[in-house]
Order: structure tokens, then C-alpha cells, then sequence
């Protein structure tokens, strides 16, 4: 199974150990399955919810256990876990589903014996869209593409 790697920049290095990681000190990157990655930038994790829902999905439970994994042997790292949004819905309760998806990730960690000082939960709802509702209909007007769009905003972010 192939999962993505999310690097971030001061409060945490969060390495998805699942196949070798190769380092170089003299630029700060990171080579992950054959894609390079500077500190300073982060790339998402595929931590994805279905629409409105809250639960933790298997393959993202997966992604949860590696992030454990890497908390326990980094014991001094402190990470601050984002939920985002579609569009879809109004403000208020998409910031509350965010934060609910948010607190749910941040209690399988702490189930997973992870300090809960060490994490900090935030729903972010639809602030930082990926994919504008105006870009999405620039691309497509087939139901199933359109979900496949939305979805892509509903995501977490591990830093």
C-alpha cells in the first residue's frame, strides 16, 4: 500500500514510515518513495472523510497508526491535527464537523498512547479550499466528477 507523506516545518517532522526514508542534511530533503520533500513544506495526509461524515475511515486509521508510530519515537514533537471542508454546508456547521473530525483523529492518537498535551485539534471548516465551487463547475458538470472534486477539500492536515 502506497501512502503520502506530510513534512512540516518547527513543531513537527511527520514521517509516514511504511517503506525506507532517505535523508540529506546538506539541503534539507527528504526522499520518500522516489519524491523529494524540503522542510518548510508539507504535503497532505491521506487522512479523507466521506461528505458529512465523522468517522475515521480504515485506510486513514492506517495512516493514524503511522503517525503514532513516529509520535512515540519522537516523544518531544508536539503536532497540531486540521480538518477541512467542502463548500457545502454553511460556515458554523462545517466548522463544527471539522472540529469533531479533528478531535476524532486526536482521540485515536491518544488511544494509540500518545500524550494528549502533545496534540492539539482544529477545525478549520471551509477556510483554505483546495478547489473553489467556481473552479469545480469550470471542470466538470458530471455528478460523480463533482464529488470527486469536493472530496479532495475534505482533508487533514498534520503539522
Amino acid at each position: 500500500m502506497k501512502l503520502n507523506l506530510m513534512i512540516g516545518i518547527n513543531t513537527c517532522l511527520l514521517l509516514i514510515l511504511v517503506n525506507p526514508l532517505k535523508a540529506n542534511k546538506e539541503d534539507n530533503t527528504f526522499t520518500f518513495e522516489d519524491t523529494s520533500f524540503t522542510l518548510g513544506q508539507y504535503k497532505i495526509l491521506n487522512i479523507l472523510f466521506t461528505f458529512d461524515k465523522t468517522e475515521i475511515t480504515q485506510e486513514s486509521k492506517l495512516v493514524l497508526d503511522s503517525v503514532a508510530h513516529f509520535m512515540k519515537a519522537n516523544p518531544t514533537l508536539i503536532f497540531r491535527v486540521e480538518n477541512h471542508t467542502d463548500s457545502r454546508g454553511n460556515d458554523k456547521y462545517n466548522s463544527h464537523l471539522t472540529l469533531k473530525r479533528a478531535q476524532g483523529m486526536v482521540d485515536y492518537l491518544i488511544n494509540k498512547g500518545i500524550n494528549p498535551q502533545r496534540v492539539i485539534s482544529v477545525g478549520m471548516g471551509e477556510e483554505e479550499l483546495i478547489y473553489s465551487d467556481e473552479f469545480i463547475k469550470s471542470q466538470t458538470s458530471n455528478k460523480k466528477e463533482v464529488e470527486t472534486w469536493h472530496a479532495k477539500n475534505r482533508r487533514s492536515v498534520i503539522k
